[in-house]
């Protein structure tokens, strides 16, 4: 059985909410298949080892990351987090997550809410994990995945990354303006 790609079936049209051709898109999930792969176990194991990379890259690469985690203690050494049943845990979640907003980046209402709840998620913790945090994270994240890829910044797969990191970002920032708006107040 031929396996059809989206952006063949549906044309390559631009999404409005991604910024991204449906090319782009499909390439994005090619992308992602290749770093955590196809097969239930060696996805669970990769997205796992992805996590963990990432949130090593995050807590160097943005300033002031590291504090905002509590389990981390602020000074925890690299190696020391690696082993830390709370680190491991967050890794896995932050691998399922990029793993669910990828496989529904052709569906804009899913992916709306997918982004929504990493927003609102991040917006509602003490203290606030908003625009400071997310700013440098979009600025830094394609050298991240250019790492991850073993590919320069300049490279179209790694540009297809920064996208999304685009989509992220701004959904943080959409959000965030709508948590400052103050609420109206309903009489019964």
């Amino acid at each position: 059985m031929t396996e059809i790609n989206e952006s063949e079936a549906y044309g390559d049209r631009f999404c409005q909410f991604t910024g991204m051709t449906d090319k782009q898109k499909s390439d994005l999930q090619k992308s992602w298949k290749s770093i955590v792969g196809t097969t239930l176990r060696e996805k669970d194991s990769k997205m796992e080892e992805f996590g963990k990379n990432f949130l090593l890259w995050l807590l160097e690469a943005v300033p002031g990351a590291k504090k905002q985690f509590k389990i981390f203690k602020g000074t925890a050494p690299s190696s020391d987090l690696l082993t830390d049943k709370e680190f491991v845990n967050h890794a896995r979640i932050v691998g399922k997550w990029f793993d669910s907003m990828i496989s529904v980046v052709f569906k804009p209402v899913e992916l709306e809410m997918e982004t929504h709840h990493l927003a609102i998620t991040h917006l509602f913790l003490q203290p606030k994990i908003g625009m400071t945090y997310f700013r440098p994270f979009q600025e830094k994240f394609p050298s991240f995945m250019a790492t991850q890829l073993g590919k320069p910044e300049t490279d179209e797969e790694v540009k297809i990354w920064e996208l999304f990191s685009n989509v992220l970002t701004t959904k943080v920032k959409k959000s965030e303006k709508l948590l400052k708006k103050p609420k109206a107040c309903v009489l019964a």
